[in-house]
């Protein structure tokens, strides 16, 4: 079974075509926020192991 690497895009064209404007700026402000989320997490969670290893 193949992977469609095109789903994920699809999948958000479907959503933005199926909701008005306001859902749009709503989902896009959420999924902006998840991905910042995510990230400080990974980079704190990194900062906090070079302090471990620095001692």
């Amino acid at each position: 079974m193949e992977t469609d690497s095109t789903f994920p895009v699809r999948l958000l064209a479907y959503i933005f075509e199926e909701t008005g404007r306001f859902e749009q700026v709503m989902l896009t402000g959420f999924a902006a926020f998840v991905v910042v989320v995510l990230a400080a997490v990974l980079i704190l969670r990194e900062l906090r192991h070079l302090r471990i290893r620095w001692k």
